[in-house]
């Protein structure tokens, strides 16, 4: 496992869709990616909301789909 955190900025461009972009920064793992550090530079991310969490209707559950530029060190 990778884990990242990210720093994103997203527009909705209708009540379901938002666009996004920023910088995602991987910082740690599991097993061979144990101390892992990188980042990745995202500008053309697209979120699709697809329904609502069961036990908070305010929490949504969607699809992201991006590509990206960067590296990561492990």
């Amino acid at each position: 496992k990778i884990f990242s955190r990210g720093e994103l900025t997203f527009v909705f461009v209708s009540a379901t869709t938002a666009t996004y972009s920023g910088t995602i920064y991987f910082c740690d793992g599991t097993g061979r990616f144990e101390g892992a550090t990188g980042t990745m530079s995202i500008e053309d991310g697209v979120y699709q909301i697809t329904g609502s969490s069961n036990y908070d209707p305010e929490v949504f559950i969607g699809e992201f789909s991006h590509t990206g530029n960067g590296s990561i060190t492990y």
